[in-house]
């Protein structure tokens, strides 16, 4: 297995990051703090970073301030978003799950969902796409 590493971007100019080896360790109060030292964050009402990434699994941190609202997201494979901190509102398609730090919710794919920020929120949300995800064939 090859190590994957990102490349330093004009954003995130420190260097770059593992993104997937035999074992990665995510040491999330790190990339927390890097989320919310970041322009994105200090202009913007959320920001994120990829932890993890391999063509069936990606793990994305996310901070969200209050009222923040992801809209109409919709994945092919199955995701899981564990709450770290704050409140957040979920939608998926007619049901409605508010959900507080601590909390897991699964999504199953090609389920349109929304989130809404209740408080500042942060979150580890993780896709897993298989091969047939990945051509359309779900199920």
């Amino acid at each position: 297995m090859s190590i994957k590493i990102n490349e330093a971007t004009k954003n995130r100019p420190g260097g770059t990051r593992v993104l997937d080896a035999p074992a990665v360790l995510i040491h999330i109060p790190h990339y927390l703090d890097m989320i919310r030292n970041e322009k994105a964050w200090q202009e913007g009402d959320r920001n994120g970073i990829t932890v993890f990434k391999n063509e069936d699994i990606s793990v994305v941190i996310t901070m969200l301030e209050k009222s923040a609202k992801l809209e109409n997201v919709q994945m092919k494979g199955y995701a899981s978003l564990y709450l770290l901190k704050g409140r957040i509102s979920m939608q998926a398609g007619d049901d409605t799950k508010e959900a507080a730090a601590g909390d897991l919710m699964i999504f199953h794919p090609c389920i349109n969902y929304s989130i809404e920020a209740m408080e500042e929120s942060s979150f580890a949300l993780t896709h897993y796409c298989n091969e047939a995800d990945r051509e359309g064939e779900i199920f």
